[in-house]
């Protein structure tokens, strides 16, 4: 259908209606009016996998026309409302592509006029100066958050993608936490988010990656720090996080137990880690056991890109273990937000 005032026209009476009509697998590049112009009482129609593109006022216009679906299908570049309902009910519009539609203020992707009630409005892209428009009643803009492939690849069914949309997806599922506002009366709980793809790396300092070492020279040792901890005051055991479509929680476990001058294991109960994001020289009132497991040490939670880690080692040494060099390994890995090592 190209260049005429109406793509599709629909009018009836009260006492007469129009039902049941398809339009599918089409192009509808209407320069007049709308694409598809239900003036009245037009119910049960479906519009799938169908473009709607270039009309004057309207793609879709639908008035006192109910029960209707619009699904899998593009509203594209009217220069009026992408789609416009008055005194429509109860109809379906899901999967849709609906952008680039009006060119001036008050004129939106979707506009829902008073006397609209109950329509359902998800898993759909809209990409509008103005996006959408509500001022029904019971239309809801999100469904219950379902697997399934969403309209921008994410793993969830839920609200639609809107192009303005502010929030974050901290919990990395593809939906926003913070709800999306329509104008006037709407609001999109479950707004889809666009998931970036992720990458996370750790890059530890040169003496965090070779090791951890002590020199013992009295016995009993209490909270002997690491060569390392100080020096000019400033630890040289730290850890930088580049990071990606995602923030990263960080742990630390060590590679096995402690090993002394003569090459023996011992156990790691007396050795310790202190850790700040910020403070490069590490307050150490609080100490925390290391352990051989990473879910024992969390050391970051919900890190960006960019963040720091500074931490500074303490070994206790009874007085039945020789003095000495004690040296230890450890490793560092960082997980997204939320998940575990």
């Amino acid at each position: 259908f190209n260049d005429y005032a109406y793509g599709v026209y629909g009018t009836a009476s009260s006492s007469n209606y129009i039902e049941n009509i398809q339009i599918e697998n089409t192009v509808i590049n209407s320069t007049g009016t709308a694409g598809v112009y239900f003036y009245q009482y037009v119910k049960e129609a479906t519009l799938n996998n169908a473009t709607i593109q270039n009309g004057n006022t309207y793609g879709i216009y639908w008035r006192y026309s109910s029960y209707n679906t619009i699904n899998n299908s593009k509203i594209l570049s009217n220069k009026g409302h992408g789609i416009y309902l008055t005194a429509s009910d109860y109809c379906n519009i899901t999967t849709n592509n609906i952008s680039y539609n009006g060119d001036a203020s008050g004129e939106y992707g979707l506009n829902i006029q008073s006397g609209s009630d109950n329509n359902k409005i998800y898993n759909n892209y809209f990409h509008n100066t103005y996006n959408a428009y509500d001022t029904g009643t019971a239309n809801k803009w999100n469904t219950t958050k379902t697997p399934g492939t969403n309209i921008v690849n994410g793993p969830y069914i839920a609200g639609n993608y809107w192009s303005d949309y502010t929030g974050t997806d901290l919990g990395n599922d593809g939906i926003g936490e913070t709800p999306y506002t329509i104008q006037t009366s709407g609001t999109d709980y479950q707004p889809l988010v666009e998931q970036q793809a992720q990458s996370i790396a750790i890059s530890m300092s040169e003496k965090l990656a070779s090791g951890i070492n002590w020199t013992i020279t009295a016995l009993p040792a209490v909270n002997e720090s690491a060569k390392d901890n100080n020096g000019t005051g400033v630890t040289l055991y730290n850890l930088s996080i580049s990071a990606s479509g995602t923030t990263v929680d960080v742990y630390i476990k060590a590679d096995g137990g402690l090993t002394n001058i003569g090459g023996d294991v011992i156990g790691l109960g007396n050795e310790t880690y202190s850790y700040n994001l910020t403070n490069s020289s590490v307050p150490s009132d609080i100490k925390h056991k290391l352990t051989t497991s990473y879910s024992d040490n969390k050391i970051g939670e919900n890190l960006a890109d960019g963040s720091h880690i500074f931490l500074k080692f303490f070994l206790s040494v009874p007085g039945a273990q020789p003095v000495g060099n004690y040296s230890n390994t450890i490793s560092i890995t960082a997980v997204p937000y939320g998940q575990s090592p």
